[in-house]
């Protein structure tokens, strides 16, 4: 509890300082698990390291002590995995409730969590003793537990915003704090999230590298720059993929690694008085960039040139062919991919427990492109 408290102190006051990173070379995630067993405390090779989650999951008994693995939610193929010893899961649950728990709540609230893959990281918010916290898997059905989540009457409901969007369909339910996580939040999501639950929702930005950034009640998403340093690729038109290093976690090492994850700079200050510098939002995954020719397009392009719709994808599949499917007009968006050939194709929701990805890219799969971008080097904000 003292480490926890700690954290949620920090959390709710941020400072930042400044650092300087050394000059070593940037890490992608292939490099990163090509050297599994060297960054983390355990020297378990990443297969070790998905035995052991799957293990944990399924309500084994852990072999290292203090120590819990979990599988991230997996946007593209097989899910990540991390591990956390426990005073690096007592500052998560600290950090969190710092950064979102309303003062009203400290005496106490119910948490209703639909997450793909549960684990420690998230269940010991229970060592509060004041927070109640119900799980719900994103991988099963919703009509299968959507009743069940009505009855728990939750104060914070967090999950995947296509998951809550099935869930408002379902079940009226009025949270007071709606968190959206492990999916991008485009803006026609947010409005319609909004209209179904009473209360606008507030982004985390979550992954198995870390709690990277946490949305403010005034709809901005805050980099959580006291936690970790963070330095940008700036690929154009306020957009950058952050490269982080985190010196508040000893399990995994984490230097210089670039989150192959695609951001959209503030251009302003915000009105909540952070600190921390802002981003309007978590835009997708690198993957979902399409390439045509030396033109990069944004699934935020893609997404304002076909009227904002809900239920549409648009996939690259080589450098000169798209396929678009969803009740959108393939006209509408020709000009913006010219030339690359336009299809149309039957759309297909995602599959139970797949992410929503309305844009996304079939090659390069590693995202070598963004080797064409230099990252700004500065003594920047930082843990």
């Amino acid at each position: 509890m003292v480490e926890i408290a700690r954290a949620f102190v920090k959390a709710r006051w941020p400072r930042v300082r400044p650092i300087r990173i050394d000059d070593r070379p940037i890490e992608t995630a292939r490099e990163f698990e090509a050297n599994f067993a060297a960054r983390n405390a355990l020297s378990v090779t990443l297969a070790e390291a998905r035995e052991e989650a799957a293990r944990e999951l399924a309500g084994g008994a852990p072999r290292y002590p203090g120590y819990s693995f979990g599988f991230s939610s997996g946007t593209l193929g097989e899910p990540g995995v991390f591990l956390t010893s426990e005073r690096e899961r007592d500052r998560w649950v600290g950090a969190v409730l710092g950064k979102f728990l309303p003062s009203r709540m400290l005496t106490g609230a119910s948490i209703a969590l639909i997450l793909k893959h549960n684990n420690r990281l998230y269940t010991d918010v229970r060592k509060t003793r004041r927070l109640r916290l119900h799980y719900f898997n994103a991988a099963a059905p919703v009509d299968d537990w959507a009743a069940a989540l009505r009855d728990a009457a939750p104060d914070i409901l967090i999950g995947p915003p296509s998951v809550l969007e099935q869930l408002a369909l379902r079940q009226r339910i009025r949270p007071s704090l709606l968190i959206a996580g492990a999916e991008p939040l485009f803006p026609q999501d947010a409005a319609l999230l909004h209209d179904a639950f009473g209360v606008a929702p507030r982004v985390i930005y979550q992954a198995k590298e870390g709690f990277l950034a946490a949305g403010c009640a005034r709809g901005r998403v805050h980099l959580n720059e006291d936690l970790i340093h963070f330095e940008r690729i700036d690929i154009g038109r306020g957009r950058f993929v952050p490269v982080i290093t985190d010196f508040t976690r000893t399990s995994q090492i984490y230097r210089r690694f670039r989150l192959d994850d695609v951001l959209i700079g503030a251009e302003s200050s915000c009105a909540c008085g952070s600190p921390l510098a802002g981003v309007a939002a978590i835009e997708g995954r690198a993957n979902d960039v399409l390439l045509i020719g030396d033109r990069i397009i944004t699934p935020y392009d893609v997404n304002d040139a076909l009227g904002r719709a809900t239920d549409y994808t648009v996939t690259q599949t080589e450098p000169d062919r798209v396929i678009v499917a969803g009740g959108v007009s393939v006209d509408a968006i020709t000009e913006l991919l010219h030339p690359a050939a336009v299809t149309a194709a039957p759309y297909e929701p995602p599959r139970l427990g797949e992410k929503r990805r309305r844009v996304r890219r079939l090659f390069d799969p590693h995202n070598d492109w963004l080797s064409r971008f230099t990252v700004a080097r500065n003594v920047a904000p930082g843990v």
